[in-house]
């Protein structure tokens, strides 16, 4: 078993192969699917960050690649506005599922500028006019034109989506084809944005995993690849798959550390800018905060990275494979020392949400046998928070639950064909439903 010193060994060991392998396989089907009417888009956060490790890895492999690339500024919540305005019936169901069991007042606040955000926290005026209904699309649309206060709301919504829509033309200019690159794992912006265009262009979407946790209806499913894993829940026999038992992991080693994109604006000379790119305008921009803390997982991939040769190319498919392996250990069996190196720390759950998540070392632990049992289910990594909750029983806790999952694997594979085909009319499901710790996936809306 690696004896890892740091997160940065980690990163330059396990997740070093791991996203170059993927890297080079996502730029191989970029080059297959990219011609002279496409426009490759790298969208924000975690796509900005593929596309500089692309170029890392061009600068040690050179590589000849023909297709015009840029970066997206965008977010889920930018995106579901856009698709709001534009198309809502389409996406009525997803923002539903984003908004669960959140008032039409917290919607009008997501979905708002920075002016109306502001009006709306302070004032509290929306709450005295029907606004704390529970929201659904159709109820928050009726009160958007019932009087001034939801016109007021309305029209700030429409400014935002007007502007993200000539930031995304821009972008676009006259591409036929459009291809979404960002890290995955439902990919609720390819599904709003191909909404809000609807037959416009020729859409596809490339992420590192592609999984319908969300068990919701997936259209874009029939556009979107998944170029390292795709399945819906964590299978035993498929390595790769461990990926999904934590994936804030994952999101937080492949986000840099740039703002969220939330509202946009037109400065004086006609340009449109995210609040991203005015919160880093500072020497260099945005471009200079994508480089990585010291002792981080991605500083490790970078220095993987930086060992690449043209002639050690061929076994990289090899060490992703042994490096899946052991990263599978780590997530379904974890040490101590594991979940000291693969801690988070505080993660938002976004779309306009101030609450958070967190896994850290340092978080509560202690108390009841009940209560512990209890962070272990609420907990973005079970297995890790089971670690630490409770010491002594988590070694054979962890191996019963494992062979519960490859149980629960090696019985879906007599039933699951005839199941994936009767469902395949509303929910695209791909791979199998293994037993899981939690009944929810740890995964943040993606």
């Amino acid at each position: 078993m690696p004896n890892f010193t740091s997160r940065q060994s980690i990163g330059a060991s396990i997740f070093g192969p791991i996203v170059v392998d993927a890297l080079v396989r996502l730029e191989h089907r970029l080059q297959i699917l990219a011609d002279k009417k496409s426009v490759v888009l790298f969208c924000a956060r975690g796509g900005l960050v593929l596309q500089d490790l692309l170029r890392r890895i061009g600068r040690r492999i050179p590589r000849r690649i023909e297709f015009p690339a840029r970066s997206l500024m965008v977010s889920r919540i930018a995106a579901a506005r856009y698709a709001l305005v534009r198309n809502p019936a389409a996406v009525a169901s997803i923002i539903e599922s984003e908004l669960n069991d959140q008032t039409c007042h917290h919607g009008a606040i997501a979905f708002s500028g920075p002016k109306n955000r502001r009006w709306l926290d302070e004032s509290g005026v929306a709450r005295d006019h029907g606004w704390d209904q529970l929201f659904t699309v159709d109820r928050f649309l009726s009160l958007l034109g019932r009087d001034a206060i939801g016109r007021r709301i309305r029209d700030g919504i429409e400014q935002q989506a007007f502007l993200f829509g000539s930031h995304f033309e821009h972008q676009v200019r006259d591409a036929e084809r459009i291809i979404l690159c960002d890290t995955g794992v439902f990919g609720s912006t390819a599904r709003y944005l191909s909404a809000a265009q609807n037959t416009h262009f020729e859409w596809r979407c490339l992420m590192l995993v592609r999984a319908n946790y969300k068990r919701l209806a997936c259209p874009h499913f029939d556009f979107t690849e998944g170029i390292i894993c795709e399945r819906d829940r964590y299978d035993p026999k498929c390595p790769e798959s461990a990926m999904l038992m934590y994936w804030p992991c994952i999101e937080a080693m492949l986000e840099p550390d740039l703002p969220s994109v939330e509202w946009f604006l037109e400065e004086a000379d006609g340009r449109i800018v995210s609040n991203l790119e005015i919160e880093c305008n500072k020497p260099g921009g945005w471009n200079a905060r994508l480089v990585p803390c010291a002792d981080s997982l991605r500083a490790g991939i970078i220095d993987y990275i930086e060992t690449l040769t043209p002639s050690g190319l061929s076994g990289i498919r090899s060490e992703a494979e042994e490096a899946f392996r052991v990263f599978r250990r780590m997530i379904v069996r974890p040490t101590r020392r594991d979940v000291e190196m693969l801690a988070v720390g505080t993660r938002p759950l976004g779309f306009g949400s101030n609450e958070a998540a967190t896994f850290s070392p340092e978080s509560l632990n202690g108390g009841t046998l009940f209560e512990r049992f209890g962070r272990i289910r609420q907990s973005m990594w079970p297995e890790g928070e089971l670690r630490r909750q409770l010491p002594v029983l988590a070694t054979p806790l962890l191996e019963v639950a494992e062979w519960g999952r490859l149980l629960g694997s090696l019985l879906q594979m007599d039933r699951g064909a005839n199941a994936n085909r009767n469902d395949s009319s509303s929910v695209h499901s791909t791979g199998t439903n293994a037993v899981s710790m939690s009944d929810n996936p740890a995964i943040p809306s993606r």
